[in-house]
């Protein structure tokens, strides 16, 4: 049987499963967080960068698709942090 816990999202309470990613909860729960290296075929590397987001605790921001959802974690996206956009923009720049 699954445990199950409490994350936030953005502001949105969201369920998630022990071992679950925070970009598969957020995904899960209709949350976008884009990617660029992230691949069902391949282990999360948090590579590219693109998928980054700020967690309450935490100095740097994290890769969401290897950050491991944790009980009662506050995780702001590109949707609520201006730190992760321009973070994003920076990215978008160099990337094009």
């Amino acid at each position: 049987m699954s445990e199950t816990f409490t994350i936030k999202i953005d502001g949105k309470e969201c369920t998630a499963l022990q071992g679950e990613t925070v970009l598969q909860v957020a995904r899960r729960e209709g949350i976008e967080i884009p990617t660029l290296c992230d691949d069902k075929r391949l282990d999360p590397a948090g590579a590219c960068r693109a998928c980054l987001v700020e967690i309450e605790g935490q100095r740097r921001l994290q890769p969401s698709c290897a950050w491991k959802a944790a009980d009662g974690q506050d995780i702001k996206t590109h949707n609520s942090s201006d730190r992760v956009q321009r973070h994003q923009d920076v990215l978008v720049s160099l990337y094009m």
